[in-house]
């Protein structure tokens, strides 16, 4: 197990020494997240309300979508996928270590890493949500979403190798990372939140686990999700962890047999 602390603690360290790229990606976030919300203060402008959600509603939800951002994104497929092109990855497989667990524990140094930094941004636009009620800090509330964040986060490094082994057979992953974020924008609440939807299409939003990753911790945050909804939000959630992990060691199996040091 010390192997693995002394991986997690050489990739905080690592993290830690590209201050100015973290940076840059928390002002993207904030960014993106501000233009949203200036585009719903000129729809507000004419109505009150818009499928249920206020004026207030909506800004905090979108205040809170780099917050549950900065915990369940994963940025791993790019970065690996070119390994595995390039003949890198060599690596990896000559370490003392497991590749999966080694590639987690890098994972979550960067993401611990990338909290540090973020921590007085989530911290200020927590204070503001709750000291102007748009959230309650309770266990209904609280409790589900960190659970929901927690899976989510497991769910998408998961995802995300399954996407980066797709690099034994193709050139570039670029393509699949570009189409998993414009999944995740659309059918995870990025762009929008999904009660504006209803009926088929939002039965079948249900069913994925797109909208793990943004949408279900924000409504449960915000209260407009029944704390009753958990068991079965955990079990989908779960299924398609589950699902995406068996693709993930198909595609691992897969490809090491094709696997090529010299690259391609």
């Amino acid at each position: 197990m010390n192997k693995y602390r002394s991986l997690f603690l050489a990739q905080f360290a690592s993290s830690v020494e590209y201050r100015a790229s973290l940076v840059g990606t928390v002002l993207q976030a904030l960014v993106s997240a501000a233009s949203i919300v200036l585009l719903w203060l000129a729809i507000y402008r004419s109505q009150s309300s818009v499928a249920g959600y206020t004026l207030a509603n909506a800004m905090a939800y979108y205040l809170l979508i780099p917050v549950i951002g900065f915990m369940t994104q994963v940025v791993l497929s790019d970065r690996l996928g070119q390994e595995i092109k390039n003949g890198f990855f060599s690596n990896y497989l000559l370490r003392p270590a497991r590749f999966w667990l080694a590639a987690f524990m890098g994972v979550l140094a960067g993401k611990l890493s990338y909290l540090l930094l973020v921590s007085p941004v989530v911290i200020g636009i927590l204070a503001y949500l709750i000291l102007n009620g748009a959230i309650h800090v309770s266990t209904p509330t609280i409790l589900p979403a960190i659970c929901v964040v927690i899976l989510a986060f497991i769910f998408h490094f998961v995802l995300d190798l399954a996407l980066s082994f797709c690099a034994f057979w193709f050139d570039d992953v670029w393509a699949f990372w570009h189409i998993k974020n414009i999944l995740f924008s659309v059918l995870g609440g990025v762009s929008f939140p999904l009660d504006f939807m209803g009926g088929p299409l939002r039965s079948l939003l249900d069913a994925l686990p797109f909208q793990y990753l943004y949408y279900v911790p924000i409504a449960y945050l915000s209260g407009k999700r029944p704390l009753h909804d958990l068991p079965i939000d955990m079990l989908t959630l779960s299924t398609w962890t589950l699902i995406a992990a068996i693709l993930a060691v198909l595609l691992w199996r897969l490809g090491l047999k094709k696997y090529d040091a010299y690259g391609r």
